[in-house]
């Protein structure tokens, strides 16, 4: 990631950690997450030229939003989809099911594409991003993804997933 990218992302991060800095809503948990060394596979993709491994260079920052909320975090960040374009992120999640203290199952829903920077101006170009860029005017993928997290430790995190239609992906979130 450029450092461009990170400023803009650590800049929005900034802005919505202050929004929430004096919550006294917020219980004792873990309020900040960084999400990165992300692993992606296309099930459905006959492309040699699709972004698949490590290459997608996800990297999100979260932050959990009062208890009251119907949703658990706020999520900023980018990635390379994959068609090979910076994409900017912002979403939510949802923890729908702690099954134990280390094991939940989670979704997270998030618009995935073009942004306000120069960064991401290049995301729209392309696959299903084009499409909807050429009805909407913004290139962009709703990202519908579920799947299960387990906590390692207090503060790391192993997220293992499926997004629609057809991603498979796992990555790995520290916490403070």
């Amino acid at each position: 990631m450029n450092l461009r990218n990170q400023l803009l992302c650590l800049s929005l991060l900034t802005i919505s950690t202050s929004i929430y800095a004096q919550d006294p809503t917020l219980n004792g948990s873990n309020r900040y997450g960084v999400h990165g060394l992300s692993f992606v596979h296309h099930l459905l993709s006959s492309s040699d030229s699709t972004v698949e491994g490590f290459s997608n260079q996800l990297s999100l920052f979260s932050i959990a939003l009062p208890e009251e909320d119907f949703f658990d975090d706020a999520i900023i960040g980018s990635l390379i989809h994959s068609g090979g374009k910076r994409c900017l992120v912002l979403g939510a999640r949802k923890h729908w099911r702690h099954f134990s203290d280390r094991l939940s199952f989670n979704g997270v829903y998030a618009y995935v594409g073009d942004g306000p920077s120069d960064i991401f101006n290049d995301c729209g170009d392309n696959k299903v991003y084009k499409s909807i860029g050429d009805k909407t005017g913004v290139g962009f993928a709703p990202y519908l993804y579920h799947g299960f997290e387990y906590d390692l430790d207090r503060n790391l995190s192993l997220h293992t997933g499926f997004t629609l239609i057809n991603i498979l992906s796992a990555n790995i979130e520290y916490s403070w």
